[in-house]
């Protein structure tokens, strides 16, 4: 009966384990669709050549519209409040879900996180071309 005892405990302990898990997986695959339906709902485009990641790279991006989808997005997630400026706590806590370097987090956030901008719509603009430029080199 002990050796039963015990395998119902590993089991339990698994059954935790794996679920622990899956819920991490969960919340990072939410805030996924919620950054994908926030693009959406803001007038975006989530993937092909007109991604909102990719568009906001590009030389002679067009800042005034790039900014207002940008800007209503960031509102949408938490990143940015209605005035404008930036939550480094939010923008912390989204890097933390994909880089596990703290100190590459901190990088970001340093270079990043601080307003630049006399709009909102050009503080999201500037936001997430620096933002982006981190993430996909």
């Amino acid at each position: 009966a002990a050796s039963n005892k015990e395998n119902t405990s590993k089991f339990t302990m698994k059954t935790i384990l794996v679920f622990s898990l899956l819920l991490a997986a969960t919340l990072a695959g939410n805030r996924r669709e919620e950054i994908k339906e926030a693009v959406t709902a803001c007038g975006g485009e989530n993937d092909g050549p007109n991604e909102l990641g990719k568009l906001i790279l590009n030389e002679n991006a067009d800042q005034a519209k790039l900014g207002a989808i940008t800007f209503c997005v960031n509102k949408k997630l938490g990143v940015q409040n209605d005035q404008g400026d930036l939550d480094v706590d939010v923008i912390r806590k989204d890097l933390n879900t994909f880089i596990k370097d703290e100190s590459e987090v901190n990088k970001i956030v340093e270079e990043c996180g601080k307003r630049k901008g006399d709009t909102s719509e050009a503080a999201a603009f500037n936001f997430f071309k620096c933002y982006q430029k981190h993430i996909t080199k």
